[in-house]
């Protein structure tokens, strides 16, 4: 039995509009989707605050207390996100009026000692302040360093060069961070 001309086109308007309906149901590629975290995105803290870089599709995830300042002394973790690829990144910075060529860093954390041997710092300075930084992605070595300074009542940062050591203590706020960083990373899908 023929399909006249009028139920043709009423046909094809149904599965145009059928085809439209699918295609609104699937994820956009350009939308994170939620499907490879491993805990509900309610699970990231309060506290953590997303960048979005669109023409690379890449989100960084960083803890609002932590700064985005490059002249400033600084210890933190960052989370970036790019699909469902997920890594975490540790960041030290430095700052002062005499340069100091940073050859190791160590950390000490209620009596452990964690040494980071040959970090690649980078230098930039303003003529009067130096800045000295290194962004290194975390290691499944830099897990147990990170754990533990959080979860430390002291820990210290000591920061040593050619001629002499600068040090400074981790304050509670950074630790804080350090935790809520951990936690984002685990709820978008990073293995610990």
């Amino acid at each position: 039995m023929p399909i006249s001309g009028g139920t043709q086109i009423s046909l094809c308007r149904f599965i145009v509009a059928l085809a439209a309906i699918c295609a609104l149901a699937q994820p956009c590629a350009a939308e994170p989707t939620t499907a490879c975290a491993k805990g509900p995105v309610s699970d990231i803290p309060e506290s953590i605050r997303q960048f979005v870089d669109e023409p690379d599709g890449v989100t960084r995830y960083i803890d609002k207390s932590t700064s985005d300042r490059l002249n400033e002394d600084a210890f933190y973790l960052y989370v970036v996100r790019k699909g469902c690829d997920v890594w975490l990144r540790v960041r030290a910075q430095y700052l002062s009026e005499k340069p100091l060529n940073v050859v190791r860093l160590l950390i000490k954390a209620d009596g452990k000692t964690f040494e980071l041997n040959e970090p690649r710092f980078q230098r930039d300075s303003d003529g009067k302040f130096t800045w000295q930084w290194m962004d290194d992605r975390v290691s499944v070595d830099h897990l147990v360093m990170l754990f533990t300074i959080s979860a430390s009542k002291s820990a210290v940062v000591h920061f040593v060069g050619a001629n002499r050591t600068e040090e400074r203590v981790i304050g509670d706020q950074e630790k804080a961070a350090l935790k809520a960083m951990l936690n984002t990373y685990q709820a978008l899908g990073g293995q610990l």
